[in-house]
């Protein structure tokens, strides 16, 4: 199915064109709708659509905007464009942005339809040649040279000796790595149901996927895999929005794998350092978002940065008191379970001295991981109630039993740990609505402005705003304008247009179309209804 949104102001319009349209026959469906530009931004960031129908005359920007706006994020996405008999030619001659048709007012079923076919009938034929067997088999015979692949490896995995020698390390090994800024993400594929030699085409398809969107960035990027076959990258750049950007194109590469295969891509990015020396420190971190899944189980591209809001940062140690906290941290209970069913066992059947040393050993990770959640604002009073698990944990002599009692104190104590981030989530969302309101004279005020003020990337404060409080951000941000609108009008002598401006619309035209919408009514009938 291929997901569609419709963006024209006019409500009777979009109606029609949804009744008009042959949902049942076209494997198409019906995503998304907008009024204005600016709606219809942060619902493309959310859905990601194949196909957008759009009328020329909208606010804020016109539809042959936007779409040349959408075209450099995803060039793939298929674009109908409504217009009227005037400058239907004018249109004609100037769109070169993937519109499949030009469509002039009345529209009519026979010709939408035609229009729709056209665009499913371009994915079709691309999904067609990417798929073919000769195509796939090129990607999976295509490799680095191993010894750029094993210097890079390595750089990720450990911190160099000599970090001085790095820059020229790379110089003489002939891999490019200018920056200045320089950060690592972790991609994957799952892969379901699918046969080993499939999975080694869609694992080289990934990769190659991975190159094709970069490449027409001015990103300098490497990519390899790694021994779990996730493609590691290295991302060099000088833009002041690297992460975003490496977010963006990250969705790109999902949208494109699950389009052409049906398989889900998962992501981790970290954050971006200042010396080439320093990327184990980023690979860290995105493997910790990577394996994050399970807490912010909504969204498949991580970054570190986010997680980061609602924790602090993780050590990387290697013993195995360290491991299982690492694990814990990252509310992988089944790694723990492995991890400490086996060092218990293995204590039983090596030691004379088993039952002192388990003991020993279950009492410092039962301190740990209370310690932990102390240390993530976790109060006394919140872990009191799980006492009772620990005095039979330490009065239990039998092997099994300690196990089962250590195994439950850790779940137990992982959801009280995913209750509290949901609740960070929570007070997250609320210090972007403080921000909101105390801003919105502020014209700039928008998606981004907010996200940066939080700490947050783009993407994900786009969803975790929508899924916190049940709308988007723009109509969130809207409704907070006309509601501060509608007090200056019935409180204050001032003029339509100076309202405008003091809540933040780039101008009174605007101001008025988004207050009809909210209200019903025109800003200056309100102020005769309330004065």
């Amino acid at each position: 199915m291929f997901d569609v949104m419709i963006i024209d102001d006019d409500v009777q319009v979009r109606d029609r064109l949804n009744s008009i349209i042959d949902w049942e026959s076209l494997p198409i469906q019906l995503t998304c709708v907008a009024g204005d530009s600016d709606t219809a931004r942060e619902l493309f960031l959310q859905y990601r659509p194949a196909i957008i129908i759009t009328d020329i005359n909208i606010p804020v920007i016109t539809g042959l905007q936007l779409a040349e706006e959408f075209s450099l994020i995803n060039p793939d996405v298929r674009f109908i464009v409504i217009t009227g008999y005037s400058d239907f030619e004018y249109v004609r001659q100037s769109v070169k942005l993937g519109a499949v048709d030009l469509l002039s007012k009345p529209i009519f079923a026979e010709g939408i339809n035609e229009s729709l076919i056209k665009a499913v009938k371009y994915f079709e034929d691309k999904r067609e040649a990417m798929a073919s067997f000769s195509s796939l088999q090129q990607l999976v015979n295509s490799n680095l040279p191993v010894i750029q692949e094993t210097y890079l490896s390595n750089l990720l995995r450990c911190k160099p000796d000599i970090p001085e020698l790095v820059a020229g390390k790379l110089a003489d090994l002939k891999i490019n790595c200018p920056g200045p800024r320089f950060s690592v993400a972790l991609v994957s594929v799952d892969k379901p149901h699918v046969s080993s030699q499939s999975q080694e085409a869609i694992n080289m398809l990934l990769r190659e996927t991975v190159r094709s969107v970069f490449s027409e960035t001015d990103f300098v990027f490497n990519t390899f895999f790694d021994a779990f076959f996730r493609v590691n990258c290295i991302f060099c750049s000088d833009f002041e929005s690297h992460d975003d950007l490496i977010e963006e194109g990250l969705n790109k590469v999902s949208n494109q794998i699950k389009f052409l295969t049906g398989c889900q891509v998962y992501a981790g990015i970290g954050q971006a350092e200042d010396h080439p020396a320093l990327l184990f420190q980023s690979n860290t971190e995105a493997t910790v978002a990577l394996n994050y899944q399970s807490v912010l189980s909504d969204d498949t591209i991580i970054h570190y940065k986010n997680i980061e809001q609602l924790d602090n940062p993780f050590p990387n140690k290697g013993s195995l008191e360290h491991y299982v906290i690492t694990q814990f941290r990252q509310n992988n209970f089944q790694a723990i379970s492995d991890a400490v069913r086996q060092h218990i066992y293995s204590l039983a059947s090596d030691n004379k001295d088993c039952d002192q040393h388990i003991r020993d050993f279950i009492f410092d990770y039962v301190s740990s991981i209370i310690r932990e959640c102390m240390r993530l604002n976790i109060d006394i009073e919140e872990v009191e109630p799980y006492s009772s698990i620990v005095v039979s944990l330490f009065s239990e002599h039998v092997i099994s039993n300690q196990l089962n009692y250590v195994l439950r104190l850790t779940e137990q104590l992982q959801k009280l740990l995913l209750k509290k981030r949901s609740n960070n989530a929570n007070h997250l969302v609320s210090m972007a609505k403080d921000y909101i309101r105390s801003n919105l004279h502020d014209e700039n005020l928008c998606l981004d402005s907010v996200s940066d003020h939080i700490g947050l990337s783009r993407i994900y404060f786009c969803k975790l705003f929508h899924k916190e409080e049940g709308i988007s951000f723009n109509s969130f941000l809207n409704q907070e304008r006309v509601d501060r609108a509608k007090q200056m009008l019935a409180e204050t002598n001032m003029k339509v247009f100076e309202i405008s401006d003091a809540t933040g619309f780039s101008n009174a035209k605007y101001f008025s179309y988004v207050f009809k919408q909210i209200t019903g009514i025109a800003p200056l009938e309100y102020q005769k209804q309330v004065h």
